[in-house]
């Protein structure tokens, strides 16, 4: 049997009874229908996971005894995905798988050829998206949303420089490892090993890259990935690059 694993705010220690109402109420009565006796996982926000036990199921709340915790340490590198937002409720899928696979950042970025724009006052729904998510499959730490409102400042916030412009992008003494999928050259994925190093990579929007974007990357020091296949969707797009330096950072 899979043990669940809950995500929850604030300090707990073991030895603690944990009384859960609302949303985790109805997660663990109603739909896992636990009963008493019946472990569970619980993760901290500082990463600290703890076994917990089912001591009591009541009609508005659950309550678990945490045991030993442990803390899980974050991967050696961090994983950034830099893209622009998805129509419908694209955006909303995206941030959710980049959840389940422990993707450590998403920056939601408008770029030049944007359907559907980015804006700052939906970062708190996405966040609780990413939150359940990253619940649901037991990931114990969940994904930050952040938003910039251009390709450069989303360069800079990924590694702090000069801003620049898109006709003189910033520049990158340090930071991660930069990319862009790109469907028209590139270096093959097999072929990427980025090593120790912290990793951001960015899929570009639904009307695809504008040159003077590729020319902001490429000025940034990002290097092209090729993207073989047909003309993905950019929801597809962002999708495959997760799960490509997902792999390539040995998160998979």
């Amino acid at each position: 049997m899979t043990v669940p694993t809950l995500n929850v705010d604030g300090e707990i220690g073991s030895g603690a009874m944990l009384r859960l109402k609302g949303k985790q109420y109805h997660y663990l009565a109603r739909v896992l229908r636990v009963r008493r006796g019946d472990p569970v996982r619980v993760a901290s926000s500082d990463g600290t996971v703890f076994e917990a036990t089912v001591s009591d199921v009541g009609p508005t709340q659950v309550t678990l005894h945490l045991g030993q915790g442990v803390r899980e340490e974050p991967a050696a590198t961090s994983l950034c995905l830099v893209a622009s937002g998805l129509k419908r409720r694209g955006t909303e899928s995206l941030v959710a798988y980049c959840a389940e696979l422990g993707i450590d950042r998403v920056v939601l970025t408008n770029m030049r050829r944007t359907v559907a724009l980015s804006e700052p006052d939906k970062l708190p729904r996405l966040s609780r998206v990413a939150s359940e998510a990253a619940r649901r499959v037991g990931q114990p730490h969940v994904t930050r949303i952040e938003f910039a409102p251009d390709l450069t400042a989303a360069l800079t916030m990924i590694a702090p420089a000069d801003a620049g412009t898109t006709s003189s992008p910033p520049a990158r003494a340090s930071g991660p490892a930069l990319y862009f999928l790109w469907e028209k050259e590139g270096a093959d994925p097999h072929t990427i090993d980025p090593g120790r190093q912290d990793v951001a990579f960015v899929v570009g929007p639904e009307g695809g890259f504008d040159p003077s974007e590729t020319q902001l990357l490429s000025h940034a020091g990002a290097q092209p990935v090729l993207f073989r296949g047909p003309a993905y969707r950019a929801e597809t797009a962002a999708f495959i690059g997760a799960v490509v330096f997902s792999f390539l950072t040995g998160r998979l």
